[in-house]
């Protein structure tokens, strides 16, 4: 039941969840259904954590908010029906699918009044299951579009005007905003579930905000403001960007031209560097979390862009997300000591092999992760990713990573930005750069006449000179 058949028959169903990701808590005391549910839910783009026992998962719960609980009835320490049960009366707002080997009817309606919105009898078929989750999302999708439709129009914190939403994170929602004395548009992530705020979930969003308010720098998104509501939900003010994601730019045609990568490689690694010498990692660095500014945006008045590149430039880079980030100074352990099958923090094809062993992170994890992203951009492909998400995890651990000529003879490369990418990608971390500010000043000496990039490499050499004199 649990073969690669069944992760394939799961693939067929992607295309109709993909505008319904979700995060999910998978309490299942049968490991290999657990790892296989993970699995599959990651692959989908899904955010899934699996669990044993009940212990656990209400660690979890007081920690993380969750979209969908998927609880097998028959736990050894306790039983989903009890974990539901707590869970509604903590005042838990997410799906609940309860898993079962009970046919009676009886047990199917003793779990639907203890809080469950689905029931699913084991042997169950994949393609049933990820149709039962689908409609979970779209229904409490609806709920959630209905209470945000409330927020916008309105005056937030006595100051801010709630435009639209334009995004939705894993513990929250991120507003478009003005700031009414100041005329000023603005981002402002809010959370919205408050079962959370006595727990790891508070303590993950307070993080966030320190962190960005720690940074100053032209490539990072910059705060302007953060606190709690009246009504009791965490928020953070962040500077309001228009532009395209470095992912949207690889989507249509592939890589990119060296002469425009290189740059944008320059930026991230000055960005990040600035950040790990804070004590901050940011963990989870990928396409999709590179934003490349429009005119519009870059010249906006505060949004911190200005003296950071010459006039030449063609892409001004925001590096976002920073939900993940984790303090070195502190070694602070998000999970407190537990190992959760499927917990993801970073996204698989970007992680480091030490990242995917769930062992302590310094600068050099997000070295590699840069690296992953320079191969990508710079080929249109992703290093070593498997068709399911323990394949990749495994190939990161096991496989050495491949040369963007080999993977990409067609196109003709530097010799030193090969050997960059190389070295960034190392599997051990003692063989890659020591810092994001040795990466960057290799970066500058790849040769302007192969990257066709002239003038503009010499003017960010001359530029970054005398930043680090």
């Amino acid at each position: 039941m649990f073969s690669r058949a069944w992760i394939e028959e799961g693939k067929i169903e992607r295309k109709g969840m993909k505008e319904l990701m979700a995060d999910f808590l998978i309490v299942e005391d049968d490991s290999e259904l657990r790892v296989r549910l993970c699995e599959l839910l990651n692959f989908q783009g899904h955010n899934a954590i699996g669990v044993g026992e009940g212990r656990s998962a209400w660690q979890l719960l007081d920690e993380k908010t969750f979209d969908i609980l998927i609880l097998d009835w028959d736990l050894p320490d306790t039983t989903g029906l009890e974990i539901c049960q707590h869970y509604r009366k903590s005042g838990g707002r997410g799906a609940v699918l309860l898993l079962s080997g009970r046919v009676r009817t009886n047990d199917k309606v003793a779990g639907l009044r203890a809080g469950a919105d689905d029931y699913l009898t084991k042997p169950f078929v994949v393609a049933e299951m990820l149709a039962r989750v689908e409609a979970l999302l779209r229904r409490s999708k609806s709920g959630e579009e209905e209470r945000l439709d409330q927020m916008v129009g309105k005056t937030f914190m006595e100051k801010y005007e709630m435009l639209s939403v334009i995004g939705r994170g894993g513990m929250g929602m991120v507003y478009k905003a003005k700031h009414i004395a100041l005329n000023r548009t603005l981002a402002i992530k809010v959370m919205l579930n408050t079962r959370g705020l006595q727990g790891g979930a508070m303590k993950r969003f307070e993080r966030e905000a320190r962190a960005m308010s720690m940074l100053n720098h032209p490539n990072l998104v910059g705060i302007t403001d953060f606190g709690t509501s009246i009504q009791g939900h965490p928020y953070i003010v962040m500077e309001y960007l228009q532009g395209r994601t470095l992912q949207d730019e690889l989507e249509p045609g592939g890589g990119l031209f060296i002469a425009r990568a290189v740059p944008i490689f320059v930026q991230i690694a000055d960005a990040l560097f600035h950040a790990h010498e804070r004590g901050i990692i940011h963990r989870d660095l990928k396409p999709s979390n590179v934003m490349l500014l429009s005119p519009e945006s870059v010249a906006s008045p505060g949004s911190g862009n200005g003296g950071a590149l010459t006039p030449e430039a063609k892409d001004r880079v925001k590096i976002v997300d920073l939900g993940l980030v984790k303090f070195t100074n502190q070694m602070e352990n998000i999970s407190q000591g537990l190992t959760y099958d499927g917990e993801i923090f970073g996204s698989p094809y970007y992680m480091s092999p030490e990242q995917a062993m769930g062992g302590l992170l310094d600068p050099r994890s997000d070295i590699y992760s840069l690296g992953c992203l320079m191969f990508q951009v710079l080929t249109g492909i992703v290093p070593l990713a498997g068709t399911t998400f323990m394949e990749t995890i495994s190939k990161r651990l096991t496989t050495e990573p491949p040369r963007i000529r080999d993977t990409c003879p067609v196109r003709q490369f530097p010799k030193s930005l090969e050997s960059i990418v190389q070295k960034a990608m190392s599997r051990d971390k003692e063989d890659r750069f020591a810092s994001m500010n040795e990466l960057k000043l290799q970066l500058l000496t790849v040769n302007s006449a192969e990257t066709s990039a002239g003038g503009f490499l010499a003017g960010l050499q001359g530029i970054f000179k005398k930043k680090n004199k």
